[in-house]
């Protein structure tokens, strides 16, 4: 199963707007529609869980891992 539309008749998904919906910087007509939206599609839900669970873990690293050098570049193949 695609998640090119919704378990409802004409309805789409909303996965293109999970991020912002999760962050708050949805408009609210598009809040409401997310909201809508999620409580019918098991799809949807489980990619704004995925969603949070990414963030969760990303909050927890300590501050400044993210801005690091990948050391692995820095050694010499061979």
């Amino acid at each position: 199963m695609g998640l090119e539309h919704g378990t409802e008749p004409g309805s789409s998904h909303v996965l293109d707007r999970l991020a912002g919906y999760f962050s708050g910087a949805l408009p609210v007509e598009d809040e409401q529609t997310v909201e809508a939206h999620l409580l019918h599609c098991a799809d949807c839900r489980a990619e704004y869980d995925d969603l949070g669970s990414a963030a969760l873990l990303v909050a927890s690293l300590p501050v400044g891992v993210l801005d690091e050098p990948d050391r692995a570049d820095d050694e010499p193949d061979g």
